[in-house]
């Protein structure tokens, strides 16, 4: 319906320039936060090693020092402070790419989950076939016309979508949006199953097993491909259903993103 196809355009418009302002600030705030943790070596290496001198001579004090010649041993000392301040660097370089990596990965499934609403709104027939199988109780026929029956049935099979993975997802995306074998979203970029399978899985452990020991390894590179497999999915759609960018739009949706 007119209708439909008018809040869809909408939808995507939204999508699409959140997107971009997302990957506009997102790196410069990334870089603010590592150049403060490389900034704060100096003070805090400094405070470490004051508090290890100062907990070498309590110890000593207290006589629960083992080896006394460790009270004057400043070089000792410094070195144990200086492996100390490496270690708080690290963690705290570790806590920003865990935290780069669950937002990135955040603002990936907002997106998949617009753009699913999306096509509720540009493919209902795909979304009829989707929800074909599924039961209805006879209080719901008595009281829905069929168009409001599958409208429900449909909303609900997406609220049910939107809590499932990433991957899956995308998965459902690429088949209801069957794009052609040729199409390429992003320049330079491939679409992986496997990749996006394997960040799902690194999200997982960071946020439900707290591994934040040290930074992440290739962490730009995992942060690129959540953005630019956003910007995929996205140019996708718009191609599968000759979306546009609404202009009147785009003031309010800057000023609220």
């Amino acid at each position: 319906m007119p209708e439909d196809l008018g809040r869809a355009c909408d939808l995507f418009t939204l999508v699409h320039i959140r997107a971009k302002r997302h990957e506009a600030w997102f790196e410069s705030i990334l870089n603010v936060c590592r150049s403060g943790v490389e900034l704060a070596r100096t003070p805090v290496g400094m405070e470490n090693i004051a508090v290890t001198m100062a907990l070498f001579q309590e110890w000593a004090d207290a006589g629960i020092l083992k080896n006394l010649a460790w009270r004057n041993d400043y070089e000792a000392q410094r070195k144990f402070a200086e492996a100390w301040t490496t270690k708080q660097i690290d963690r705290s370089q570790a806590f920003i790419d865990a935290f780069a990596l669950v937002f990135a990965h955040s603002l990936l499934d907002v997106a998949v989950n617009d753009l699913l609403e999306i096509t509720t709104l540009t493919d209902h027939s795909s979304w009829c076939e989707r929800v074909a199988g599924r039961k209805v109780t006879i209080e719901a026929i008595r009281k829905n016309s069929c168009e409001n029956l599958e409208k429900e049935m449909i909303r609900t099979a997406l609220e049910d979508l939107k809590k499932e993975s990433v991957l899956k997802k995308a998965d459902t995306l690429y088949s209801i949006c069957k794009p052609n074998p040729a199409f390429v979203g992003v320049k330079e970029f491939r679409y992986s199953r496997e990749t996006i399978g394997e960040l799902d899985s690194l999200r997982h452990d960071v946020v439900h097993k707290v591994r934040i020991e040290n930074p992440i390894d290739g962490i730009k590179e995992k942060l690129s491909y959540l953005q630019s497999t956003a910007m995929h999915l996205i140019m996708m759609v718009r191609e599968s259903y000759d979306l546009k960018i609404d202009p009147t739009k785009l003031i309010g949706y800057l000023a609220a993103y």
